[in-house]
């Protein structure tokens, strides 16, 4: 099933943040259980969504600066490193919703918007 997300929550938009820290979180929240935890690696983050690992690492510790996302490093059982986990301040998240539904905001179906502009 695929997965829509559509940020609503006005706190996201008046955090003084970069936009790469803006579109890293976005990313985050996209990955999130409702708790507000998910563990993309870095790998994952670099390669789908075209952010460098420097990106990436600077829009980590500007998250974290500003307690938007808490990192924990994860280890396999051998104790070589895994993925972070990440969790997100609950006052940031934004709500998923999943395609079944249909969500109408300002009189306009966010759900079943082709992504197309027309003139």
């Amino acid at each position: 099933m695929e997965r829509k997300t559509i940020i609503l929550n006005k706190n996201i938009l008046h955090l003084d943040i970069s936009a790469s820290s803006y579109k890293f979180l976005t990313i985050l929240i996209l990955y999130s259980d409702k708790e507000g935890r998910c563990y993309p690696s870095t790998r994952t983050l670099s390669e789908k969504y075209h952010l460098s690992r420097d990106t990436i690492n600077r829009a980590k510790k500007e998250l974290e600066n500003k307690n938007v996302i808490r990192v924990y490093k994860r280890t396999k059982g051998s104790g070589k490193i895994d993925s972070n986990e990440y969790f997100i301040n609950k006052e940031y998240l934004a709500e998923s919703i999943q395609s079944e539904k249909k969500l109408e905001l300002f009189d306009y179906d966010w759900l079943n918007d082709t992504g197309e502009f027309y003139d």
